[in-house]
């Protein structure tokens, strides 16, 4: 079972799904700018926790969405949450910097 299906079971959707699944169906950016702004406090935080650095956290922000947006089309088919797939594209990318 996807964790989506597993969210939905326990009455959870999460914000950050439904405006990717909105800017997918739509490619209103409005809704991808809502998302960037939803994820981005926390993202900071967990990259700057791995490289210690703000400058360097900005670009790996930069890179993380870059990656994101141009794969979109990629992860609309993951049985992951897309919280959990821009976690990922960050970790990634803070690896190279540490």
């Amino acid at each position: 079972m996807d964790i989506n299906t597993e969210n939905k079971k326990f009455g959870r959707e999460f914000p950050e799904d439904k405006l990717f699944k909105e800017y997918l169906k739509t490619n209103d950016e409005k809704k991808l700018l809502e998302l960037v702004a939803l994820i981005k406090p926390w993202l900071s935080g967990m990259i700057f926790t791995f490289v210690q650095n703000e400058q360097t956290t900005i670009k790996i922000i930069k890179e993380t969405f870059k990656i994101f947006i141009m794969e979109r089309n990629r992860f609309n088919n993951s049985k992951r949450s897309i919280i959990y797939e821009i976690y990922l594209i960050a970790k990634n990318n803070s690896l190279f910097w540490v």
